[in-house]
């Protein structure tokens, strides 16, 4: 994955992002994230992973032009619904077990 790292990880994310949403969403294990961190493409702190907005415009632009751009966003798509999804469950259940 290294080498289209930057064109599919970077610009999945308009925002600060958390590892297990890189690699559910675009495969990127630690591995290629540390490899981007090291390459000052990808920023890491507070457990999260951030870029400057130019990589991420430039990553966007790489990603509209490659073939994997839909299942990317499909797959981002589907990751966010799962996480509203389970964060909607966990507040109703924690709803239900207070006293």
């Amino acid at each position: 994955m290294r080498s289209s790292s930057c064109s599919l990880v970077c610009p999945s994310f308009s925002a600060a992002a958390r590892s297990r949403a890189a690699e559910e969403i675009v495969d990127a294990d630690l591995d290629t994230l540390e490899f981007l961190v090291n390459k000052s493409l990808v920023r890491h702190g507070h457990d999260r992973f951030s870029m400057l907005e130019t990589i991420r415009e430039y990553a966007a632009e790489r990603l509209a032009e490659s073939s994997d751009g839909d299942a990317i966003r499909r797959r981002r798509g589907e990751f966010f619904l799962a996480l509203a999804e389970e964060l909607e469950l966990g507040a109703y259940l924690g709803f239900l077990v207070q006293p």
